[in-house]
């Protein structure tokens, strides 16, 4: 059986290449963070946003099953990642930079499904691609993964470094859905 989990949304940062914080494009006239979130609770219950301090969710209402903690939006990205996991009610989380796009619960499945049959620390989905079967999102951390990312300095280290040096500790599952690979600055995503 496949270890709890629950969500971390990293939309703690400024945008810079998109003209402004991603978490604040709108989709459907919903602020993009909030459309990200949403999906992720429909499908694991719980997530934990971790947003840029002009995404507050109280002027758009609570969302429940959604835990917002505003994130520094000078600081790397695994600050806000540590930050996110810090405050998971359970162990294992499903992570989702908020420039890529949910991708659905059938990879969501796939992760879950894969996670269960495997030590790995992590399973990272993937699809075939010009010839090559190249990894996207979101993540899966197991617990111990939690742990060790929890360990790691948001000055010198960043995830996928981590990832890489854990060989074959981190898994990789081929979903065949190329949403894994969507990116909010290369598919304009809430433009």
């Amino acid at each position: 059986m496949a270890e709890p989990v629950a969500g971390v949304l990293l939309a703690a940062g400024q945008g810079r290449r998109a003209g402004g914080p991603k978490a604040l494009k709108t989709v459907d006239g919903q602020p993009w963070w909030r459309v990200q979130a949403s999906a992720m609770v429909a499908e694991l219950g719980c997530v934990v946003a971790v947003l840029h301090p002009d995404a507050w969710p109280e002027a758009d209402g609570p969302l429940l099953g959604c835990i917002a903690v505003t994130g520094n939006p000078e600081a790397p990205q695994l600050a806000s990642l540590q930050l996110g996991l810090a405050l998971l009610p359970i162990g294992a989380a499903l992570v989702l930079p908020i420039d890529c796009p949910w991708p659905g619960p059938a990879v969501a499945a796939a992760l879950a499904d894969l996670s269960a049959q495997t030590d790995a620390l992590a399973v990272v989905p993937a699809v075939e691609s010009h010839g090559q079967l190249r990894r996207g999102h979101p993540v899966w951390l197991s617990g111990p993964a939690v742990a060790a990312v929890l360990a790691l300095d948001p000055a010198t280290d960043r995830l996928d470094h981590w990832l890489a040096a854990q060989g074959d500790q981190v898994a990789t599952v081929d979903v065949g859905e190329p949403a894994v690979l969507a990116n909010f600055n290369a598919d304009g995503v809430g433009r």
